[in-house]
């Protein structure tokens, strides 16, 4: 670890930044240099570790100001309350993110050459979507379906498509990859 001081363009060179997003941290009251030496600013060990954590909080997806609320807090319930609302921000992410690769690999398993207009998975989607949007703003709905009932039969059947079994690579019970590594 550090022992003495580090000099601002040193200290940034560490972690990948410029000074200037160290002045920065300083003026919105992250950071704090230790002394001057030669008119530059030095940082301890204590600036060091402050900085790393900075770091690693903005990696986690926090903002500069959830960021000095943790680092400045006392008291326990208002960090952990932070820190659970990013966890349940990281969570819906990766939901979305699973989504997306779930149709991705569904639409690559379609045999027709237009993704909206003749496959099925990508058509059930989009289907699903337009249906979401419509019941969400009923400022603007769509014209009712010719069946009147607002819920056109071919939607539903391409939603049952959408809703067969994704492929499963033989010899595989569970679906993965043989080649993939499994979650930690």
């Amino acid at each position: 670890m550090v022992t003495g001081v580090v000099i601002i363009g040193e200290l940034a060179a560490w972690f990948g930044l410029r000074a200037s997003a160290l002045r920065y941290y300083e003026r919105r009251g992250l950071l704090t240099p230790t002394s001057r030496v030669g008119g530059r600013r030095c940082y301890d060990e204590r600036a060091v570790r402050r900085l790393a954590f900075i770091r690693l909080g903005q990696a986690a997806g926090l903002s500069l100001e959830e960021i000095a609320l943790l680092l400045d807090s006392g008291d326990g319930a208002r960090w952990r309350a932070t820190v659970s609302r990013r966890v349940a921000c990281i969570a819906a992410e990766i939901t979305e993110l699973e989504l997306a690769r779930s149709l991705l690999e569904r639409s690559l398993l379609c045999p027709a050459d237009h993704p909206l207009e003749e496959c099925p998975y990508v058509g059930a989607e989009v289907s699903k979507l337009c249906l979401a949007s419509e019941n969400r703003d009923t400022s603007k709905k769509l014209p009712p379906s010719p069946g009147g009932s607002g819920r056109d039969p071919a939607l539903r059947a391409a939603a049952k498509c959408y809703a067969r079994p994704a492929y499963r690579p033989p010899g595989r019970r569970d679906g993965r990859d043989a080649g993939a590594r499994p979650r930690a």
